[in-house]
This record gives C-alpha cells, structure tokens and sequence, in this order.
C-alpha cells in the first residue's frame, strides 16, 4: 500500500490535469518520478493496508520532500497527532524530533514544526511540542509561529494559555501573543 506526494514548483501552474494524472499512474515500481510538468511525486509506503494517508491541499516544499526521506517517521506524526496523548505513544515521536535537534538538523526541523496543524494536535502533544523545543528556540525561526498558533488554539479549546504556557516566552521576550 502506497501514498503519494507531489511535489511542485510554485512557479508553475499547480493545477493537474487529466494528463498528468494518468502520467502519475503509470509509476509502479519507482520510488519517485519527475513528470514532464516538472512536477515531482514521491510514493512512501504505508504500514499496512488497514493505514491511510491524506495530505492536506497545501505546498509542500522540496525541503518537505527532503525531511520526509530523512525522517519517514513524520507521515505517522501528522496522520496520528490527534492521538497521541500518553508517554508511551509520545516517546517515539518526542525522540526523533530531539534526535533531530541534538544532530543540529534546525532547517529538518523547522521544515517540520512549519508543517505541524495545531488544530490537530492532542492537548497533551499542544503543549508537550514547544516544550520539547524550548531549549532550541533561538535555533528555530518556526518556533514562535508555533507558539503563537499554539496558544490561540488553547484558548480556542476554552482552556488558559497563561497557565498552559506558563514559563515559555518567544524570542522577543513576549510570555504570550493574546
């Protein structure tokens, strides 16, 4: 079982045609094909038949691209974040993104926290992911986006980000965006 994920350059038109859909099926057993669009799709397994996979209608970069064939581990992340809210179903996840940030992979990271949806985030993994990332702060120029997106949402849920956050600040000394 297999996902897709196209790739495209934003200089170009980001509409597909019929004819490119059917160029896309005519890979089966490449990893990845670049069409004569310029349009590059990349197929990553999935775990088992039962799994699937949907990706949001956005952009997404090369450096996207690039992250996922360092850190396969991501697709699992994104799909499954709104579960994730116990120690045991973190762990795995909190220890490749330190991994990441200990091997000084900033860019692999931001390209990451850039794609995280807060709005599908556990209450546990909202909180747990800026803290996890605090200490590289400075580091990673999506942190404060994280943050500020993050404490919106808490105060979306009808929970207080004043005590949530408490002891986090942004790179501008700001304790909070609300």
């Amino acid at each position: 079982m297999v996902a897709l994920l196209i790739d495209y350059d934003s200089s170009t038109s980001t509409k597909y045609s019929t004819e490119k859909v059917a160029e896309v099926k005519h890979f089966a057993s490449r990893n990845s094909l670049t069409m004569s669009s310029g349009h590059k799709v990349t197929r990553f397994p999935l775990h088992s038949v039962s799994c699937s996979a949907s990706l949001p209608s956005k952009k997404y970069t090369r450096a996207y691209s690039r992250l996922y064939k360092e850190s396969p581990w991501i697709v699992d992340f994104y799909a499954s974040s709104d579960k994730l809210n116990n120690v045991k179903a973190l762990l795995p996840y909190y220890q490749h993104i330190n991994q990441m940030l200990v091997n000084k992979k900033y860019e692999s990271c931001n390209t990451f926290l850039r794609y995280v949806d807060v709005g599908n985030l556990s209450d546990v993994l909202l909180v747990g992911l800026l803290r996890l990332t605090y200490s590289w702060a400075e580091e990673l120029s999506q942190w404060d986006v994280l943050f500020c997106n993050c404490a919106k949402e808490i105060q979306h849920r009808g929970k207080d980000p004043q005590v949530l956050l408490k002891g986090l600040i942004n790179k501008n000394g700001n304790p909070l965006p609300i």
